[in-house]
């Protein structure tokens, strides 16, 4: 194993330790988390759920093609 290699997985590791750490500690991630929950449950926000998945398909297309145009255009 390279040393960029070894130097690329402890970055990944300190990153999701990280991230794992603020999923579990951080009260505005809690907020966040009760928010959606109740944003799925309740019927009245049909309308939302809809918008917030649209724009997240969105964005993940905008992203896909991104990356496609910036590999294939180099």
């Amino acid at each position: 194993m390279s040393t960029n290699t070894k130097l690329y997985h402890q970055i990944e590791l300190a990153f999701w330790d990280w991230f794992i750490n603020e999923l579990s500690e951080s009260k505005t991630v809690r907020r966040l988390i009760a928010i959606s929950y109740r944003l799925m449950i309740d019927k009245r926000y049909t309308q939302a759920r809809i918008a917030f998945w649209v724009t997240g398909m969105g964005g993940m297309c905008f992203g896909i093609l991104a990356a496609w145009l910036v590999t294939s255009l180099r």
